[in-house]
């Protein structure tokens, strides 16, 4: 059998998610990994905004304050935090 007959047995694209074929835990770990280091990434914008908001003056840090009581900011926080974590381990 030659290289050229084995090479056109094999399909051009594999569709995992219709195949059934699942990644391995690392290879999950890993796609997440990446995942992650793109949030930080796009969202290091909004980090250093915030603390550079919260060393201006004490009512900018009061105003800070009040945006990091905003659940959905709480919950961006958390998820950046949980995401830094994951992503230095």
């Amino acid at each position: 059998m030659s290289a050229e007959t084995v090479n056109k047995k094999r399909p051009k694209h594999l569709n995992v998610f219709l195949l059934g074929i699942q990644l391995p835990f690392p290879g999950m770990v890993s796609i997440f990994h990446r995942v992650t280091g793109a949030g930080l990434f796009i969202m290091l914008g909004f980090v250093i905004w915030l603390f550079d908001q919260s060393l201006a003056s004490e009512s900018d840090f009061q105003n800070v304050l009040e945006w990091l009581r905003n659940p959905i900011v709480l919950l961006i926080s958390f998820g950046l935090l949980w995401a830094f974590i994951f992503h230095f381990f």
